[in-house]
Protein backbone atom coordinates (compact mmCIF):
# COMPACT_ATOMS: atom_id res chain seq x y z
CA UNK A 1 0.00 0.00 0.00
CA UNK A 2 1.17 3.12 -0.89
CA UNK A 3 0.64 6.66 1.90
CA UNK A 4 1.93 9.88 0.49
CA UNK A 5 3.22 12.38 3.03
CA UNK A 6 2.36 15.83 3.92
CA UNK A 7 0.96 17.52 1.08
CA UNK A 8 1.66 15.15 -1.70
CA UNK A 9 -0.78 12.98 -4.18
CA UNK A 10 0.01 9.94 -5.84
CA UNK A 11 -1.37 9.43 -9.37
CA UNK A 12 -1.37 6.60 -11.19
CA UNK A 13 -0.94 6.77 -15.38
CA UNK A 14 -3.03 6.85 -17.57
CA UNK A 15 -2.65 3.59 -20.01
CA UNK A 16 -2.28 6.27 -23.73
CA UNK A 17 -3.83 4.58 -26.87
CA UNK A 18 -1.82 3.13 -29.73
CA UNK A 19 -4.68 2.57 -32.01
CA UNK A 20 -7.08 4.99 -33.70
CA UNK A 21 -10.95 3.77 -33.80
CA UNK A 22 -9.91 3.13 -37.59
CA UNK A 23 -6.93 0.93 -37.12
CA UNK A 24 -4.03 3.47 -37.69
CA UNK A 25 -0.89 2.81 -34.81
CA UNK A 26 -0.11 5.67 -33.61
CA UNK A 27 3.48 5.75 -32.41
CA UNK A 28 5.08 7.27 -29.29
CA UNK A 29 7.71 9.38 -28.77
CA UNK A 30 9.92 8.52 -25.72
CA UNK A 31 10.35 12.11 -24.32
CA UNK A 32 6.74 13.03 -24.86
CA UNK A 33 4.56 11.54 -21.71
CA UNK A 34 0.89 12.90 -21.34
CA UNK A 35 0.74 14.65 -17.90
CA UNK A 36 -2.43 13.65 -17.37
CA UNK A 37 -3.33 10.59 -14.51
CA UNK A 38 -6.18 9.57 -12.21
CA UNK A 39 -5.34 10.29 -8.23
CA UNK A 40 -4.47 7.03 -6.43
CA UNK A 41 -3.79 8.50 -2.64
CA UNK A 42 -4.32 11.50 -1.10
CA UNK A 43 -1.98 13.00 1.65
CA UNK A 44 -3.36 13.83 5.11
CA UNK A 45 -2.30 17.67 4.68
CA UNK A 46 -3.90 18.17 0.79
CA UNK A 47 -6.32 20.59 1.61
CA UNK A 48 -8.31 20.52 -1.42
CA UNK A 49 -11.15 19.19 -0.99
CA UNK A 50 -12.16 18.29 -4.40
CA UNK A 51 -8.52 16.12 -4.75
CA UNK A 52 -9.73 12.37 -4.07
CA UNK A 53 -8.81 8.96 -5.35
CA UNK A 54 -10.22 8.23 -8.88
CA UNK A 55 -10.67 11.79 -10.29
CA UNK A 56 -8.47 12.34 -13.82
CA UNK A 57 -6.09 15.75 -13.17
CA UNK A 58 -3.57 17.43 -15.02
CA UNK A 59 0.14 18.28 -13.32
CA UNK A 60 3.34 19.76 -14.21
CA UNK A 61 5.51 17.80 -16.54
CA UNK A 62 8.84 17.80 -14.68
CA UNK A 63 7.37 17.38 -11.69
CA UNK A 64 7.10 14.87 -9.29
CA UNK A 65 9.47 11.66 -8.57
CA UNK A 66 8.17 8.42 -10.95
CA UNK A 67 8.53 4.78 -9.70
CA UNK A 68 7.11 1.31 -10.34
CA UNK A 69 5.40 -1.00 -8.41
CA UNK A 70 4.02 -4.52 -9.63
CA UNK A 71 4.70 -3.32 -13.73
CA UNK A 72 2.39 0.18 -12.56
CA UNK A 73 3.42 3.15 -12.85
CA UNK A 74 3.33 5.97 -10.30
CA UNK A 75 3.96 9.41 -9.85
CA UNK A 76 4.49 11.31 -6.40
CA UNK A 77 3.87 14.93 -6.97
CA UNK A 78 3.10 17.56 -4.66
CA UNK A 79 -0.46 19.31 -4.14
CA UNK A 80 0.35 22.64 -5.63
CA UNK A 81 2.59 20.77 -8.83
CA UNK A 82 -1.29 19.83 -9.82
CA UNK A 83 -3.27 21.86 -12.75
CA UNK A 84 -6.76 20.75 -13.57
CA UNK A 85 -9.02 18.48 -12.84
CA UNK A 86 -10.57 16.90 -15.94
CA UNK A 87 -13.87 15.99 -16.03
Amino acid sequence: MIKPLGKRVVLKKEETKNKTESGIILTEKKDEKPQIAKIYKVGPEVKNDNLKEDVKVAYKQFSGDTFEIKDKEYIVVEEKDLLAIIE
